[in-house]
């Protein structure tokens, strides 16, 4: 279901984009076009935006954020450019709105955001996982599992039946691989919340360990677990 909405929304987004380039005295032909040139740009922007630390505060991330938003205004520039060479038929001149750069992030945001607000709901939730613990493959139950403990380069995988496993895949990795099923609650702590038995203001305890919740995510994880 996933693989069909993301496929219906992108040719939807390009449409959109099209019919804008219309008003723009493009014909129907060139508009499609320059609507889909957007397409691979609006594809790396979404997964490079996964790379940025958005909760490790506004002066970890506001300028891996601008440099990001320059290099896509570049990137799609250089698409179009080719695009143009390549297809004869683009004779039109770019409106004076091309130009501006502010222009293109936001044609970008168009495709990104409303496909990143919309997608979870498509999302089928997951009832394993897999990584790699000492140079072998392992499977588990993601409902069984209780809390991930970041430790220097490794991360420990706790079970509700007290088995422990290690791996090297970084703690905010995990955050992306597991859903909305665990709260972040410290830098080295990821827990699982239908194994939190209890919480108060400044700690959780889960699998019968009581693990403090650092004041960076108190507000948001009171504000979850409160509902």
């Amino acid at each position: 279901m996933k693989r069909w909405f993301s496929l219906l929304y992108w040719v939807f987004a390009a449409i959109v984009v099209a019919l804008l380039f219309i008003s723009l005295s493009y014909n129907f032909y060139e508009a499609l076009l320059l609507g889909v040139t957007f397409i691979p740009t609006s594809f790396v922007a979404k997964y490079m935006l996964q790379l940025i630390h958005f909760n490790d505060g506004v002066r970890r991330w506001i300028w891996p954020l601008i440099c990001l938003c320059i290099m896509l205004i570049v990137l799609q520039y250089f698409i179009i450019f080719l695009v143009s060479i390549y297809f004869s038929q683009l004779t039109v001149a770019y409106p004076s709105l091309m130009n501006n750069p502010v222009f293109i992030i936001l044609l970008l945001s168009l495709f990104i955001i409303p496909e990143t607000l919309i997608s979870p709901m498509f999302k089928k939730r997951d009832s394993t996982v897999d990584f790699i613990c000492d140079r072998r493959k392992v499977k588990v139950e993601i409902d069984n599992i209780a809390y991930l403990e970041s430790n220097d380069t490794e991360v420990n995988v706790h079970m509700i039946d007290g088995t422990d496993y290690r791996t090297r895949t970084t703690i905010t990795s995990w955050t992306k691989i597991l859903d909305d099923r665990f709260l972040r609650i410290h830098r080295s702590y990821l827990v699982n919340k239908i194994h939190i038995s209890e919480f108060s203001q400044t700690a959780v305890t889960v699998a019968d360990r009581t693990i403090n919740i650092s004041r960076k995510y108190r507000d948001e994880v009171h504000r979850i677990l409160s509902k």
